[in-house]
Parts: C-alpha cells; structure tokens; sequence
C-alpha cells in the first residue's frame, strides 16, 4: 500500500512540474499535438490523485511549489503562474465531471471480459472511453494493463477514423482532395521541385510555366475547357495557405485560355497547386502563362494579418505576457485570433486593446521583413508560435517597439495601410482558450457604416434621435413585460373562474374524482395553478390539465395524498397521457409535468387518462 502510494506520489510530482513547464511554453489542454501530450499527463495524474483519496481538483494547487523551485533558473514559470494555475484547474474540473463515470464504464467492460473469459479490451469500447469520457487511449491501456487485460488499438484507431470520415468534404475539399491524392501517389511530380514565390510585394503577378497539371486520380499532359484542376508553374504569385493564412485567388491566363484559380495549396515542401477550372482554350504542360492574383482580396487578407500581429501584442499588453497564440485563420473578411487565457474579456479589456491596436495604426509604423537564423531571432525576442517546425532561416515581421513575430505570411508595408481595426466578438473555444474575430480596412469601415445605417433607420422608425434608440428600446421592452404579465393575469383569473365547470366535469375512476380537460390559453404555470384549485375543492382529486403553446402540447397531472397509497402517481399518469400525442415526462407521485409534439392529439392524450388511471388502480390491487 506504501509502495502504491509513493508511485502515485512520485507521478504526480513528475506530471505537475512538466505541465508547468508546457503551459508556460504556450501548451493548452487539447486533443492534438503537445496539447494532448499535456492532457495526458493531466489526466494520468488526476487517476494517481483519486487513488490517494482526492476527489476533488488539487493539482492545481500543487503548481506553486514547481514555480518557487524552480522559478529562478526559470522565471517564465512566475510570469505565467497566475494563467497557468487558472487552465489546470479549469482542466482538473473538466475530467472530474468524468472520471467517475469513465471508470465506472471501464469496470463494466473489464467484469464482462473477465466473465466471458477474454483479454483483450474492444477497441471501440476504448474509444467510447476516449470520445465520451475523456480519457486518452494511453490512459485506458494503462488502466487494461493492471487488470491483466490488451487493449485492441488498431480497432481504436478505425473507431478515430469512422468518427474523422463523418465530416464530409464540401466541393473544394473534394477537388483538392483528389488533386492530393494524384499528386502523392503517382511517379514523377517528385522531380518537379519546389515552386518560387514571387508574391510578397505588388503588383502580385508574374510569367511562368506549367511544370505539371493534376486532374482527379491522374496526372494531365492537357486540361480541356471545363475540366478541374491542380496547375503547378515554376514561379507564382500566388500566396499558398499556410500559417493561417487563407491561399489566393486569382487568374492563370494564356493565349485564348485561362484558369480561374479558386485556391493555392501547398502539395510536397515548396510545391505549391493552383486549384480551378480551366476556361477557353486547352492548357498544356510547359505552357508559357501570366499569373495575376486578385489584388483587392490579397490587399484585405495583408490588412487582416498585420492587424492580427498588432492584436496579440495589443492582449499581451492589456492581458499580460502569458498570452500566447493558439491558432488563427486570416482572410479577406475577418481575422480569427485563438489565444490562452482563463476567462472572457471585459469591455473595458476590449476597449483597451481595440484602441492600442488603432493607435498603431494611425502612427503609420513600418513594417520590417527580414531573413534571419532562427537562433537570432528567439535571441532577439521574436514571438514564435508553440509547436511550430522552423527551419534554420526564419522570415521575421517586426513592428519597431510593438511587435516582433516569426511568421511566413504576407503583410502591409506600414501599418497605416491597415485603415481601421474593428474587435466584431469574443468566445471560448476550448479550456483556456478564447477566440477574438476583428475586422480592419475596408471591411471595418463597411461594418460601422451598416450599423450606422441601422441605427439611422430605427431612430427614424421611433421618431427619435440617434442617440435616444437604447433608451426607446428598453422603454417598450419593459413595456411588454408590462402587458404579458396584465394578460397572464387575466388569464388565470379566466381559468380560476371556470373551476366550478371544470370541476363538474369529474367523472369517477376507482377511489378516485378525475379531472382531465384541456385549458386553450394557459401556460404551465396557469395550469398548476388551476390544478391546486381543483385538487382543493376535490378532496380525492385526480387531475390532468393540457394546453398548447407554441406548437407543442404541455401537461400537468395532481394527485392527492391519500390516492397514492391506493396506486396513482402523477408521475406514471402524465407519462402515459403524454406518450398518447408524442411526447414524454414525469415527475413526484404528487405533481408531474410533461410535454407533446403533437397537439392535434391534445384531446385523445386526456380521454386516454381514463383508462391510464384505471390501470394504475388496478395493478396496486
């Protein structure tokens, strides 16, 4: 039992100081890459903790210590502790929600093995572990492993796969899809090479040649008028998706022809594929052809991605150091930054770093591009993005005094170019996590000028100023409440009023005087009202009140006390009467509520309590 202990111990020790190291490199919680070699370190250590008795999150709690003993050969540790201490709680309360139940479902699987006289754990039962309770494929193993059981990974890992095919590709995925699969599987576009990228300055064309053209499952010596396909040239403005960056778009033209390129990716390395649909005459391998980019849209993605650099030094500014990124995606429309934090941002903190970023902006910063060693530049402070590859060489993007960042993508010259910066919402994405969506340029002028144009029209629809619209709007908001709670009112003093009718529809059933009709205007808490009316003048009452509302079918059923011993329950009453018009419910002995999809069996429902309640009686004899 020592023994146990010390392992458990020496575990969680390991596990803790490593995580602190992670999150303060940038590491969250996920299910990919470093962040799932976290969460299972995590994880392994909540189970080791539930051995020692804790129940409840403490890891967190145990960070500190790494950070006092280690901080001063390490002092990032300090900077991030306060973040750091936040995400492992955060992930701690996540699997404990779980844990319990995981391990429940995992010794239901191991006592069926062990009765049916098997070894080895089902690899979907792994995954259902993995998908639905959280705990990583090498936590089950572990777990299989002390109970002398295998754990059939491979069926697992065709579990992962089925579940990944279930998100189907949408026309571009399909046509890049197939262009992958050409151009990786079939002989020769190895000896290709890379392709030069000549697009990071205007005016983002230039002349090249066809090096290959990629059709569905083969390679083309020609594509025709109309066919799709991946073009790959020897030099391309074309700016291929990476880094979060959207590809271009734009046009490949040559005599009588032309492609509509509706993508660029990146194939093998440097090779880069101009996916779209050829118009107008055939084109042909080693074809001379001018490749022009879309200019305006490659102006609005370069606005975009300046201004998201400005935006991460803005939220380290504001937020603190510990902020790092966790993924983007840049394009003409917007900016989607993820980075780490532990909580939502007030409007004062989005205030704050909208206005520094503008601030940038308006000082008409240069943008400085230059290819340094990588070494020098981490040397230099340049913010690299957590379990990224680079290579010796890296492109460095620098805003003097503002922000320095490794980064591959194509930008503005001067931040003046961006025009305007515009933080359009906040949410959480993942523990630890938040995403901020920004638009800049053209696209945030065009943003205010519609909300502009909207509140313009409600002031005119109101007849009053501009600045008058909030205030007209919570005056009829609350003038509303005013008029629903007047017609509730009326309401129930209608149906309180028809008691004595209601009442004198009692037919009796057994022991019982049973009340069952519908109420059309009522609302759930107008019928439980109207149900303690009748249960009060009905001494032995049984009654169950319907109603419709938006579309749908709402029940109550009340039940006196003394009828519960002879066998009725509101509960098992309303549940039969609901199942009647499509729906389903329960509840107390006493009270129960339900709910119907069918309100055009409304009436059937409550003759069918009748019976319902009879049979009730019956099997209680």
């Amino acid at each position: 039992e020592d023994w146990d202990s010390d392992v458990a111990l020496r575990v969680i020790t390991d596990h803790v100081r490593a995580a602190a190291f992670m999150l303060a490199d940038g590491a969250v919680p996920s299910n990919e890459g470093a962040g799932y070699v976290l969460r299972r370190l995590l994880r392994r250590s909540m189970r080791f903790a539930r051995r020692l008795g804790a129940e409840a999150p403490f890891l967190h709690r145990v960070l500190p210590a790494v950070t006092a003993a280690m901080s001063p050969a390490y002092p990032e540790l300090a900077v991030k502790q306060e973040y750091s201490v936040a995400l492992l709680r955060r992930e701690e309360e996540r699997f404990t929600a779980t844990l319990a139940q995981g391990m429940a479902r995992f010794d239901e699987v191991v006592e069926r093995l062990t009765a049916e006289g098997e070894t080895v754990l089902d690899g979907r039962d792994a995954f259902v572990l993995y998908d639905t309770y959280g705990f990583p494929l090498e936590l089950t193993i572990e777990m299989a492993q002390e109970r002398g059981l295998s754990v059939d990974t491979e069926g697992f890992a065709a579990a992962m796969e089925e579940q990944r095919s279930r998100s189907a590709l949408g026309p571009r995925g399909l046509v890049l899809h197939d262009v992958l699969r050409a151009f990786r599987n079939l002989p020769g576009p190895q000896a290709w090479g890379g392709t030069e990228f000549a697009g990071y300055k205007p005016p983002f064309k230039a002349s090249a040649r066809v090096l290959g053209i990629v059709g569905r499952d083969q390679l083309l010596d020609v594509a025709d008028d109309g066919e799709e396909v991946g073009v790959i040239l020897d030099r391309t403005p074309f700016y291929a998706e990476a880094g979060g960056q959207v590809g271009d778009r734009g046009e490949i033209t040559w005599p009588g022809g032309r492609l509509i390129v509706t993508d660029t990716q990146f194939l093998i390395g440097d090779t880069r594929v101009h996916i779209g649909r050829v118009e107008g005459a055939s084109l042909r391998v080693g074809q001379k052809v001018r490749a022009a980019v879309d200019e305006g849209r490659r102006w609005a993605i370069m606005r975009h991605h300046s201004a998201t650099h400005l935006l991460q030094a803005a939220l380290r500014r504001v937020l603190g150091q510990h902020v790092s990124q966790a993924g983007s995606r840049v394009d003409e429309h917007s900016t989607r930054f993820d980075f780490t934090h532990h909580e939502a941002l007030s409007d004062d903190e989005l205030t704050a770093v909208e206005d520094l970023v503008n601030s940038w902006i308006l000082a008409d910063l240069p943008v400085v591009v230059e290819e340094v060693p990588l070494q020098e530049a981490l040397a230099r402070g340049a913010t690299a993005l957590f379990g990224e590859k680079y290579g010796d060489t890296v492109r460095v993007v620098s805003v003097k005094g503002v922000s320095m960042e490794l980064c591959g993508g194509t930008h503005v010259s001067r931040t003046g170019q961006i025009g305007a910066f515009r933080i359009v919402s906040q949410e959480s994405v993942a523990a630890g996590v938040r995403r901020i969506e920004a638009v800049a340029g053209l696209v945030a002028v065009n943003r205010d000028r519609e909300r502009e144009r909207l509140l313009t029209d409600l002031a005119r629809h109101f007849n009053v100023a501009v600045k008058d619209v909030p205030g007209r709007v919570r005056a009829l908001e609350e003038r509303v409440v005013q008029l629903e709670e007047q017609v509730r009112a009326v309401r129930q003093k209608r149906a309180v009023a028809n008691v004595d009718e209601l009442a004198a529809k009692a037919v009796q059933v057994g022991p019982a005087r049973l009340v069952a009709a519908a109420v059309p205007g009522a609302d759930r808490a107008m019928l439980s009202a109207l149900a303690d009316e009748l249960a009060a003048r009905l001494p032995d009452a049984v009654v169950v009140l319907g109603t419709e509302a938006d579309g749908k079918v709402a029940l109550v059923c009340k039940v006196a006390e003394r009828l519960i011993e002879r066998g009725a329950h509101a509960g098992e009453l309303v549940r039969r009467v609901a199942a009647v018009c499509g729906g389903g419910g329960g509840g107390r002995a006493h009270f129960a509520e339900a709910g119907g999809r069918d309100p055009s069996k409304l009436d059937q429902a409550l003759a069918s309590a009748r019976s319902a309640l009879a049979e009730l009686f019956e099997a209680a004899q």
